[in-house]
């Protein structure tokens, strides 16, 4: 296959930026179902919103697309009495651009589990 790690997010990033992106919001729909889902499962259990990290792309994209996200999460996370961990900020090596390499994966895992163990003391 003639794609490699440096090619694939340059292709994804196009993709998004193309083909996914152009004429979309994010709709209030969207997080009134986020919000109904986070009140489905608070009865079996603690909630944890989680943002995890993109490329620098994506991320641009993302901050285009809904510049107030963190903003709308970190609200929501209060509204409803979820927890929010904020990855999105690690150092980590993608794949493709949002897919991370084993070894950022691993690193990810760890720091969501001490997020998590962090909010349930």
């Amino acid at each position: 296959h003639a794609l490699n790690g440096v090619a694939v997010p340059r292709i994804k990033v196009r993709t998004y930026r193309d083909e996914y992106l152009p004429g979309r919001t994010l709709s209030p729909e969207r997080l009134e179902y986020l919000s109904k889902t986070i009140a489905l499962l608070k009865p079996h259990g603690t909630v944890v919103l989680v943002r995890l990290p993109v490329c620098a792309e994506i991320a641009a994209m993302e901050d285009s697309f809904a510049p107030d996200m963190q903003a709308r999460l970190n609200d929501l996370a209060s509204t409803t009495g979820a927890a929010f961990a904020d990855l999105d900020t690690m150092a980590v090596t993608f794949t493709d651009g949002n897919h991370l390499d084993e070894a950022s994966g691993l690193r990810m895992t760890e720091a969501l589990r001490k997020a998590i163990q962090e909010r349930m003391r």
